[in-house]
């Protein structure tokens, strides 16, 4: 399928290392980068309607919660007899890490939102809005892509649902991003190579990832990610809610 983001060249082994200096900040420019994403917006910079937003970003803040205290393992284990003390699961705290998102559709500004009072520092990266905007919204803009994947926590897309071409994640992108962080995708906009984020996983590069499975893609039977313990795939309902009455949002 073809791909809406501009090629501006592959990440390099030195832009890796800066990216993976945090302390440098997420602003501070490079001269690196990795294929940048552009999305097309609405008038009001959203992809989807009000409440439907609300659904995708509360959403997306339970399979946050969800990965970060391991819950997947943490429910196997009960239900086999118990758990011992101190829990075999590895489980995080969240309050201070860094949230980037890449695009700040409707949903995004929800989620901007929610996550501020669960004490998250947010980040987003999008060419398509201002440092003012991004602000207004609560966010700090990222300059660079590059050392923005490299310096968050937390990745998750949200890109406009208008989008005339679908953009994708790959190799590249996964690379980039921090050491034991925790991949994001709920928009059903976003492509994402299923064996580049297997491997992601396999290599540790992530700790865990959080998906909407059909607005994914279409995984083989066989697929490690339906049996990996940190990996959680949600069939399709990503903005349902029985008071909404919603689908999908972006």
């Amino acid at each position: 399928p073809s791909v809406s983001y501009s090629p501006h060249g592959p990440m390099t082994s030195c832009c890796s290392e800066r990216a993976d200096s945090r302390s440098k900040g997420l602003k501070r420019e490079e001269e690196c980068s990795v294929s940048h994403w552009t999305w097309a917006t609405g008038p009001d910079g959203s992809g989807a309607p009000d409440m439907e937003a609300v659904c995708g970003a509360e959403h997306t803040i339970a399979l946050l919660l969800a990965l970060s205290r391991n819950l997947k393992t943490v429910c196997r284990q009960a239900a086999e007899g118990g758990m011992p003390y101190p829990y075999p699961a590895q489980q995080r705290e969240i309050e201070g890490k860094q949230l980037l998102l890449l695009g700040l559709g409707e949903t995004g500004r929800h989620i901007v939102r929610k996550a501020k009072g669960l004490g998250l520092k947010i980040w987003c990266y999008s060419p398509r809005i201002s440092s003012r905007e991004a602000e207004q919204a609560g966010a700090q803009k990222a300059e660079n892509l590059a050392l923005a994947l490299g310096g968050a926590d937390y990745i998750s897309l949200h890109p406009s649902g208008r989008d005339s071409v679908l953009p994708q994640v790959g190799t590249e992108h996964f690379s980039a991003m921090k050491q034991g962080s925790f991949f994001l995708c709920t928009s059903p906009t976003v492509q994402v190579d299923e064996k580049a984020l297997t491997q992601a996983l396999q290599d540790k590069r992530l700790s865990g990832a959080g998906m909407d499975l059909p607005a994914r893609m279409s995984l083989p039977a066989d697929s490690p990610l339906f049996h990996m313990e940190n990996v959680i795939l949600i069939p399709g309902c990503m903005g349902a809610a029985g008071e909404s009455g919603t689908g999908g949002a972006a």
